[in-house]
């Protein structure tokens, strides 16, 4: 899936990133809920971003 968050952290601006990946099937609700998600993001790359859904 193609995805577009709004990515917040600390000492950061908020931004928006447009990532594609797979969502597991029992996942996708929680995406169409607009509720947060944990993500990890690249220090170096801020673009670069995981989403990790066991959090």
């Amino acid at each position: 899936m193609t995805l577009h968050l709004h990515v917040t952290l600390e000492n950061r601006e908020p931004y928006t990133a447009v990532i594609r990946h797979s969502v597991p099937r029992l996942r996708v609700g929680q995406l169409t809920s607009k509720d947060p998600v944990a993500v990890k993001v690249d220090p170096e790359d801020p673009k670069r971003i995981v989403i990790e859904w066991d959090r």
